[in-house]
């Protein structure tokens, strides 16, 4: 009995379909007022109903109108006349289902949480006396629904058995009902009411005993799973036969920090690397199936902005070595990460969490909306970074060791015991290298081979020579003072292999790689049909050829002979093909590999002309090219020509005609022909300085007060030399108040060459302190677009009072 609610023309009352007034009838009553808030009496009233099947009846009394509702639901417009016919009011009632009104009930929890299964009044559930939920549990579980198919909850029911030993226990909870069945079989009626009693659901359970049939196999709807890190699936996995008692498997990772598995098969990938999965059954069949797993990282972490160092990529587990000093490129005491996708895109910093284990050693900074997540250094000691995405997936776990930084002694040289090495194939050495000071704070040097096919340097100056040929070493420094020194590298055989008895020619030394031309009818010079070679050392002795084993890629082209005790080693000539004839030591070790193509024997046809595309070839440092040599005729039998520099350390050239420039000079290259008619071409060639050489060998001064240049204070003169710079080189100078270039002072642009013979650029900005000590200096050069470092030292070096300038060009 609530105060009563005023009710407008077209207004609503909305109930529930188990609704009842304050007399516990199922009644909508509506009473009617007049101007003096009187009741009106209704008993002459009619009324139309749009939805007349919602209502059991409607009666009017002395004081209300009583509109008696069933338990459908929906809406009607209901439209009150008085007796004159006079619209008294127009209004709507909704019946809606009472949620806690049961519409239906569901087996479920099955075994493997299979669908739920309608259980209809008077339903049965049959299972057997081994039966488990799917959450491992002796329950049939019950639950109950309205007719929106929500839960109703059951905790207030009641409820009746009429086998009660079949269970040791019944509980109801916010979901649904749960019969704990014990191992006894048989049947039991179930009654279920509401708490008003009403009966909300009667049914039979019944527990049957088990008929065992052990599994057979196990099927797999695939034998691997290759993901990327967050993924997520399922393992698909079928028990034979289907009539099996016990279809339960277990899902048993090796790793479980790559992948997990929960108890029905539903995987999720942790992290990047390779494991398997144990798919294994439960009922003492011990059949099990392995699963493959490559899990690989579907985020790309990087730290960027590290001072001369490229981004780096941050592998999981990566252990990361800064100082208390570290600065980004920005000279921000932060380091810098971005996320990428696996095609190199860059994804959304903010979709990424940076947690740090202890923010006194690096905490994580606000978003600044740039696109880059911040560690902030704090102080010395070790953090553990853990990086999630915003679903809370761990994306990589990394460790940074902050070391307290010291004070930091720049690299000013390196000094080298050698300047070359001079080896042969297999041998190995060490480059000794001192860095200069000797209190330098960071002596790590990396040496770098131009042709790592040459020779080999591991991180410590260890080479080991791989095969002959000519290369550079670059030992450089590793604390950002850019300073590098080369080596050269020239590697010669420790074995000299040679083809002999060639008729008409004389022995032919077999380099890495040769290709030689024979065809079916070859002879050597004793009119046997094979080919024969011999094993030298370097000072010319021959080896023992017993000490050589020959082998070809193909014995019906070519076939290595029985040993006929004349030191020898014979190939005999089969027929017609390409063999690649492999020739070890003892030991095993490869001393050469080369190609014999046998043609089939035709009639031969001698060169008579050689034809190059150029006669000169004119290059910088480090250019490549190729010679473009024709033989004439177009049928020349054999085409093969050579490729022989005169100075191979200015110019090298391989079998091919490909060539590179290796130091600047003059020399030339003799092409000839090799099919014994001893034609031949002569290239010329000119190498000239790389533009680093060039642009740097202008001479750099600073002079107080020098004669005849207008000059009063100390300024600084740079003297190109015409013959190496050319006009448009922009040369500049930075300042720094420090000896070490850390503190920037001041930038100078100091002028602008013009190719001219003898020009002084001329910086008419002094500043006295360069003739101090305590001031670092560096000069670059700019040409094109690109910028050359040509001096890094101290000022003081290069000051001079009122001297003049000695041209040496």
């Amino acid at each position: 009995f609530s105060p009563d609610t005023d009710l407008a023309n077209d207004g609503t009352i909305s109930v529930s379909n188990t609704y009842k007034d304050g007399y516990n009838n199922d009644n909508v009553d509506v009473a009617f007022y007049n101007s003096a808030d009187k009741i009106v009496d209704p008993s002459s009233y009619t009324w139309t109903l749009s939805n007349p099947d919602l209502f059991s009846s409607v009666k009017a009394n002395g004081t209300h109108i009583a509109f008696t509702h069933t338990e459908k639901t929906g809406s009607s417009l209901v439209t009150v006349k008085d007796a004159s016919g006079k619209i008294v009011r127009t209004f709507t009632i909704t019946i809606t289902a009472d949620p806690t009104a049961v519409a239906n009930a569901k087996w479920i929890y099955h075994t493997g949480f299979s669908p739920d299964t309608d259980l209809a009044n008077d339903g049965t559930i049959s299972v057997s006396n081994t039966y488990k939920d799917g959450y491992n549990n002796d329950n049939v579980d019950v639950a109950f629904y309205n007719s929106a198919d929500k839960i109703v909850d059951p905790s207030s029911y009641t409820w009746t058995l009429s086998n009660p030993d079949l269970f040791t226990s019944v509980q109801a909870n916010g979901t649904h009902i749960a019969f704990t069945h014990t191992e006894k079989t048989g049947s039991s009626l179930v009654t279920v009411k509401d708490a008003s009693g009403k009966t909300v659901r009667t049914f039979t359970i019944t527990i049957t005993g088990p008929e065992n049939v052990p599994a057979t196999d196990i099927s797999l709807s695939a034998s691997n799973i290759t993901a990327k890190v967050a993924d997520t699936g399922k393992i698909n996995a079928t028990v034979a036969p289907s009539t099996a008692t016990n279809k339960n498997l277990t899902y048993t990772p090796a790793d479980p920090s790559i992948i997990s598995v929960n108890a029905n098969g539903n995987w999720t990938a942790k992290k990047a690397g390779t494991t398997t999965i144990a798919v294994a059954t439960t009922d003492g069949s011990n059949i099990t199936k392995t699963i493959t797993v490559n899990v690989s990282e579907s985020v790309v972490v990087k730290q960027e902005n590290i001072p001369n160092y490229p981004a780096d990529v941050i592998t999981e587990g990566k252990n990361i070595y800064i100082d208390t000093a570290f600065t980004n490129t920005y000279n921000s005491h932060d380091m810098n990460f971005r996320e990428y996708d696996t095609a190199g895109n860059v994804l959304n910093s903010s979709d990424y969490i940076y947690t740090s284990s202890d923010t006194s050693v690096l905490a994580p900074k606000a978003d600044q909306g740039d696109n880059w997540n911040r560690l902030l250094v704090v102080g010395a000691g070790t953090a553990t970074i853990t990086v999630k995405d915003k679903a809370g997936n761990t994306i990589r776990t990394f460790i940074v060791h902050v070391a307290q930084a010291a004070t930091t002694v720049p690299v000013t040289d390196i000094s080298l015991s050698a300047s070359n090495i001079a080896a042969k194939v297999a041998d190995t050495g060490k480059i000794t290298a001192t860095v200069a000071p000797s209190t330098a704070t960071n002596k790590n040097l990396t040496y770098t081979p131009a042709d790592p096919s040459i020779i080999s340097v591991d991180a410590n100056g260890n080479w080991t020579a791989k095969k002959a040929g000519t290369t550079t070493i670059a030992v450089a420094t590793e604390d950002g003072s850019n300073i590098t020194k080369t080596i050269t590298v020239n590697v010669s055989e420790s074995v000299v292999v040679k083809q002999e008895n060639i008729p008409n020619y004389p022995a032919d030394v077999i380099t890495e790689g040769k290709n030689i031309y024979i065809d079916t009818a070859f002879t050597n010079t004793f009119n046997s049909h094979d080919m024969n070679f011999r094993e030298y050392d370097t000072a010319g002795n021959v080896l023992n050829g017993s000490d050589y084993i020959y082998t070809s890629s193909d014995t019906s082209v070519l076939s290595p002979k029985p040993d006929q005790g004349d030191n020898w080693n014979r190939l005999a000539v089969n027929g017609a093909g390409t063999a690649t004839i492999t020739v070890k030591d003892k030991a095993g070790n490869t001393i050469r590999t080369f190609i014999v193509h046998v043609a089939q024997a035709a009639t031969t046809v001698a060169a008579t002309g050689l034809t190059l595309d150029a006669s000169s070839i004119t290059a910088n440092v480090a250019d490549t090219g190729k010679i473009n040599a024709t033989v004439a005729p177009a049928n020349a039998t054999n085409k093969n020509v050579s490729y022989t520099p005169a100075d191979a350390s200015i110019i090298s050239v391989d079998a091919n005609g490909n060539w590179t420039a290796n130091k600047a000079g003059t020399t030339t290259i003799t092409v000839r022909t090799l099919d014994g008619s001893n034609i031949s071409k002569t290239i010329n060639v000119t190498v000239a300085k790389s533009m680093a050489d060039r642009v740097g060998s202008a001479d750099f001064e600073i002079v107080n007060q020098r004669p005849n240049t207008g000059s009063t204070g100390t300024n600084v003169y740079v003297y190109p030399h015409a013959a190496d710079v050319p006009a448009g080189v922009v040369y500049s100078m930075e300042t720094y108040s420090d000896t070490t270039a850390t503190t920037l002072l001041r930038t100078d642009t100091l002028g602008t060459s013009d190719g001219t013979y003898h020009q002084m650029i001329h910086c008419t900005t002094p500043l006295a302190a360069w003739g101090l000590q305590g001031y670092a200096i560096k000069v670059y050069a700019t040409y094109q677009g690109t910028k050359y470092l040509i001096l890094n030292d101290q000022s003081y070096k290069y000051y001079s009072l009122q001297t003049t300038h000695e041209w040496t060009d």
